[in-house]
């Protein structure tokens, strides 16, 4: 696809940063209850008001949310690729640490059966969202050392936000707010 030329290594080396987040996550949290703790601690106190919600306001936060992440993931293309590792890094170190917490209480089949539907979805979005960051943060830095042209190239990060990751967030998040919670009970 066009509209994805040359940005394909960018993808996979933000599937390779997050694996390897991670999959320190795990190793985390099997080795410091008090790093899970912290962890699990912030992200309760960030879901709890979510907790008494409408599946429609929920469904309004992640796609909001998940769509806020990946536009910071592209436009801080000029802070030179930062946001977006740290993104990576903090998002798949999170959510290995929560990995191993939920495989262990509920399994990993459960687990697996609750976050495989909208994950297929979401997190390609995400590697998209911060591939095309990291990619255009190299595109500026040719611009700068070698006066290669950038505009273009912000206009199809854009394009691929608007008609690639949106969707794809959209989409995920019907899923995730509607879906998931029916498949978890009905394996509980």
């Amino acid at each position: 696809m066009e509209l994805f030329s040359g940005l394909k290594k960018y993808f996979l080396f933000s599937f390779l940063v997050f694996s390897l987040a991670f999959v320190l996550g795990i190793i985390a949290a099997r080795l410091s209850p008090d790093t899970v703790r912290v962890v699990l601690e912030t992200l309760q106190e960030k879901f709890a008001p979510l907790q008494d919600e409408t599946p429609w306001n929920i469904f309004l936060y992640i796609f909001g949310n998940n769509t806020l992440i990946d536009f910071l993931s592209i436009i801080t293309f000029f802070l030179f690729g930062l946001v977006p590792l740290y993104i990576l890094l903090s998002n798949g170190f999170s959510i290995g640490i929560i990995f191993e917490l939920s495989a262990t209480e509920k399994g990993i089949p459960l687990l697996l059966a609750a976050l495989a539907p909208h994950g297929v979805i979401e997190l390609p979005a995400f590697f998209i969202a911060t591939g095309a960051g990291l990619w255009l943060s190299v595109k500026l830095i040719k611009k700068i050392f070698k006066k290669e042209p950038f505009k273009e190239n912000l206009k199809r990060a854009v394009k691929i936000f608007f008609f690639v990751i949106i969707p794809l967030n959209f989409i995920a998040a019907l899923i995730e707010t509607y879906i998931t919670p029916i498949i978890i009970e009905l394996l509980q």
